[in-house]
């Protein structure tokens, strides 16, 4: 009897302790839509103020994991002005529901990656240092686990096998780490060409220990240069490297390997539509390739100025198991939207190239120089490992806000879990 009393109290007790140790959640700020051209459920995660210039709510870009590793937490960003201060990184749920502010840029960087397998430990850094966050304790707990040569600021994050991490720094170099902060090793961008600096890295999903490093010779300049070295960290080895791509002729513009993204040892990248003067010089194309450079074959091409001559950018989310990818398109400034590619996701088979229209970001008439909306307002759609969600952004009210797109009916429900 007392044995049985005692197991009584004990529940009681966690019963009444579980809530209040379940991070709280606040679903007030999420304003619901439903997709024009899909009927999806749409639901708008941030409400920035339209009156403050270049104000933007918005995610980690097209290529960084938005969701953690069981997909009950994603991070945003929300960016007040230009002051670091007023940049604030936000924890939400896998639906967008708000849970708390985890801090500011004047603090950490915003540019973060979740843990490959502990859903509650996100990486970030400061100048010169590796942070190791538990987002389930408040305030967050930070801890330093690896210290950056020469105080070098980390560009990018990303996990490259459960117990390594890939950096990249803008001392040109990209560093792998374990996450302990053990057994560095250095990969400088002039190995891959000489005058190269570093513009970002990848980690390559469903391929243990690879990643992929993007770099430029004269940045910014009539004689740009890119390339992608891919390699095996497992060995150190450089597996290939793709370029050099050029801005030059119309040939080269069609040739660029625009905003590309490694997955299961492949890449995916498109070589788009060049037009001079109303005439189609090139065609869009659709390529997967493999990272060490074999079997690089067209997945999709199409010649219809009526469907693609309008498209301004691209970009991909690869995922690992899916077998098909995101493809986020970005209209050039003044059209309208008249059902085209121009502006919509679109999932591309990825044996077979066929295409199949997800939604759409109607951004059409944003300048990016804008002081309504900016860079941010690009779609940079992010795809979850599920297939299930898309998480982009767009200036559809006035102000470039952060979005979820749901691609199936039951979004009410995920969200509130």
């Amino acid at each position: 009897m007392k044995a049985f009393t005692i197991f009584t109290l004990v529940l009681t007790l966690l019963v009444l302790l579980l809530p209040a140790l379940a991070p709280a959640q606040d679903c007030s700020n999420l304003v619901w839509s439903t997709d024009p051209l899909t009927g999806f459920n749409v639901a708008r995660l941030t409400s920035m103020p339209a009156s403050v210039p270049n104000a933007a709510g918005h995610n980690l870009g097209y290529y960084r994991d938005v969701w953690n590793a069981d997909e009950s937490y994603m991070i945003i960003v929300k960016q007040y002005s230009q002051a670091d201060a007023d940049t604030q990184v936000w924890l939400m749920t896998g639906g967008g529901c708000q849970i708390k502010q985890l801090w500011t840029l004047a603090q950490y960087s915003w540019v973060v990656a979740w843990d490959m397998t502990d859903p509650a430990i996100v990486w970030t850094s400061a100048p010169g240092t590796l942070y190791k966050v538990n987002v389930n304790t408040t305030p967050p707990t930070f801890t330093p686990v690896y210290t950056v040569p020469n105080g070098a600021i980390v560009m990018d994050i990303f996990p490259i096998s459960p117990t390594r991490l890939a950096l990249a720094t803008y001392d040109n170099q990209a560093i792998t780490v374990n996450t302990d902060g053990t057994n560095p090793r250095f990969y400088p961008t002039s190995g891959v060409a000489e005058g190269a600096v570093m513009d970002r890295i990848f980690a390559v999903p469903g391929s243990s220990n690879q990643f992929a490093m993007l770099v430029k010779v004269n940045p910014d300049t009539p004689q740009e240069t890119r390339y992608d070295a891919t390699y095996d960290d497992s060995t150190s080895t450089l597996l290939h490297t793709f370029g050099p791509f050029h801005w030059g002729t119309p040939l080269e513009q069609h040739n660029t390997w625009d905003h590309e993204y490694f997955a299961n040892g492949q890449a995916v990248y498109v070589n788009p539509m060049v037009i001079n003067a109303g005439v189609m010089l090139y065609p869009i194309e659709m390529h997967i390739v493999n990272v060490d450079g074999t079997n690089d074959r067209m997945l999709y091409t199409s010649s219809s100025l009526t469907d693609w001559q309008n498209a301004r950018s691209v970009h991909h989310w690869f995922g690992n198991t899916l077998g098909w990818y995101l493809l986020s398109l970005n209209p050039v400034i003044g059209s309208t939207y008249d059902g085209r590619y121009r502006d919509q996701f679109l999932k591309v088979d990825a044996a077979t190239g066929s295409l199949t229209a997800l939604g759409r970001n109607p951004t059409e008439t944003i300048s990016l120089q804008s002081d309504i909306c900016g860079f941010w307002s690009l779609s940079l759609g992010n795809l979850n490992r599920r297939g299930d969600r898309i998480n982009f952004n767009s200036c559809r009210s006035g102000a470039t806000d952060n979005y979820i797109l749901f691609l199936r009916g039951d979004a009410v429900r995920d969200t509130l879990r």
